[in-house]
């Protein structure tokens, strides 16, 4: 068994690369290794090109031999968003909303995102007013975990007829995909301002209980 900072690469004839921890080489010729997501692999030495070995994370070496934490969330770097939003209006001037966004920014550590991104969203069915809202992106994670709590807040400005304050909040869960992508789920609400919105309210601030779905990659 190789150092507990160590993980094998084992490369197949086919081309593939599989990473993890060799758990055993037979005498019959096999090699069975463990990816971080728990799944076993068994290959004939005969299939096998070359393996190597790079330093690991600890904890995620460990997570892999005991099974802990699989599919962990992703610690450090470059994350991109999208997200899609379907609202109901709420208020005196609410109005339903279906949106898209997206948000790139820095993963700081498991727990806290940073970015800003840019969204389009639709509100309907009476003033078919489109807002293109810019904003700022903090999230938190409040889990380590492969199905974890989460929360985030998108503050701007909602540019239509005229620009205009735009503030949405979300709580929901997230599930891992692998190391780094994901899914979530969850609600919120999304205040936009509008210039014009009617004929009697001006600067009018449009309100929606929303629900949302997104990846993240």
């Amino acid at each position: 068994m190789m150092g507990q900072n160590w993980r094998e690469s084992v490369y197949l004839k086919n081309g593939s690369i599989i990473k993890g921890i060799v758990l055993e080489q037979t005498a019959n010729g096999t090699i069975k290794i463990q990816t971080a997501d728990g799944s076993l692999f068994v290959y004939p030495m005969g299939d096998v090109l070359k393996i190597t070995k790079e330093e690991y994370n600890q904890e995620s070496l460990t997570n892999m031999r005991t099974g802990k934490n699989k599919r962990a969330i992703f610690d450090k770097g470059y994350r991109g968003m999208v997200d899609l939003t379907l609202g109901i209006g709420v208020g005196a001037d609410g109005d339903n909303l279906i949106g898209i966004s997206t948000s790139h920014g820095y993963q700081f550590n498991p727990y806290i995102y940073l970015g800003g991104g840019v969204a389009l969203n639709f509100n309907y069915p009476d003033y078919h007013i489109v807002q293109v809202p810019v904003f700022a992106h903090l999230r938190a994670n409040f889990m380590k975990t492969s199905i974890a709590p989460y929360a985030d807040i998108k503050m701007g400005i909602s540019m239509s007829d005229s620009n205009g304050f735009y503030l949405a909040q979300t709580v929901g869960v997230r599930f891992n995909l692998d190391e780094k992508k994901g899914m979530r789920l969850g609600i919120g609400y999304t205040l936009q301002q509008s210039g014009e919105y009617n004929y009697y309210y001006d600067d009018a601030m449009i309100g929606s209980l929303d629900i949302k779905v997104g990846f993240e990659f």
